[in-house]
């Protein structure tokens, strides 16, 4: 179980490092970056997908039905690091 429990932290860094990476390569040059935003998110949306539903099948292969309940939470930090990181990186997209 404890196994398990410890692929939660994963998730955040994980998430952290691939948003980072999407900030990275984001073009924000007027007009583009209003252009590219869906591109970007469903870019974002795929490695979320992706890393959650791995993470939530080795949480209940190492902890059985008891993984169920931290891997339901694996796409917490997904969201709210693409939520609260735009606002954050780009304010003036909010304006």
């Amino acid at each position: 179980m404890l196994a398990a429990l410890l692929l939660h932290p994963a998730q955040w860094v994980l998430s952290f490092l691939v948003l980072d990476l999407v900030f990275r390569t984001v073009d924000v040059r007027p007009g583009i970056l209003e252009r590219s935003l869906g591109r970007h998110r469903r870019r974002y949306r795929l490695a979320a997908l992706a890393a959650t539903l791995a993470g939530g099948v080795a949480q209940v292969l190492l902890a059985g039905p008891w993984g169920l309940v931290p891997a339901a939470a694996g796409w917490v930090p997904w969201w709210l690091l693409w939520r609260f990181g735009w606002r954050k990186q780009f304010p003036h997209l909010r304006a």
